[in-house]
């Protein structure tokens, strides 16, 4: 399962958004999902070898994806034309052979930092500022700086500084991005959470109480 959605929330959106694993987007009307309580419908056309990574209910503005090595790239979904329910969608962003997508996530116009995590517990928060709008169909650029034998593995967009939640695969801890300087693309961040051995940071999330 990727996505669960509010078919109340449907209702005031004009589009789903799907983002795959070989970096395609589709953009389709809501409207076209009218499904009945118990059934099931195919949503996308999927290459062989590829897997939905999030699924967006937007009108319209930006999304950013997040590949496996780090490459970022911050796409305006406005121009994508609305396709039906079976369709594969179109080139969002440049993957090399061994690259795929790992994170997708709707930028708010309000939305004024990237946080991104490292599997070895690294967090970072930067201004959304630092990142244009590129073509769609590119590389982008790298998220953040990483350190030896690390890669980052999440991001998270916020509007303002908020308690957010690192998610281990053992534990999980709250802490509140005030604590998180606020640092160019290139840097590499601090350190967000200490980890054993046998640990490694998996997911940060705003937290409920936010």
């Amino acid at each position: 399962m990727t996505t669960l959605v509010s078919l109340a929330s449907r209702q005031k959106k004009k589009n789903f958004v799907f983002i795959t694993k070989k970096g395609m987007i589709k953009k389709s009307e809501t409207n076209l999902y009218n499904i009945k309580r118990g059934k099931t419908m195919k949503a996308i056309k999927l290459k062989e070898g590829d897997e939905v990574v999030n699924v967006m209910l937007m009108d319209e503005g930006e999304v950013g994806i997040l590949s496996n090595s780090g490459c970022f790239v911050k796409i305006s979904i406005d121009d994508i034309t609305p396709i039906g329910k079976v369709a594969m969608g179109v080139k969002a962003i440049a993957l090399k052979e061994d690259e795929y997508v790992i994170d997708a996530k709707e930028i708010k116009s309000t939305d004024n930092y990237l946080i991104t995590l490292s599997k070895n517990g690294i967090i970072k928060k930067t201004s959304i500022e630092d990142f244009a709008i590129a073509n769609r169909a590119t590389r982008g650029k790298k998220i953040s700086g990483v350190r030896e034998n690390d890669n980052i593995v999440k991001m998270l967009t916020i509007e303002k500084d908020c308690d957010i939640i690192i998610i281990v695969n053992k534990r999980s801890i709250k802490i509140s991005t005030t604590e998180i300087p606020e640092q160019s693309r290139a840097a590499t961040g601090v350190k967000g959470i200490d980890l054993t051995d046998n640990e490694m940071a998996l997911d940060v999330v705003v937290s409920s109480g936010e």
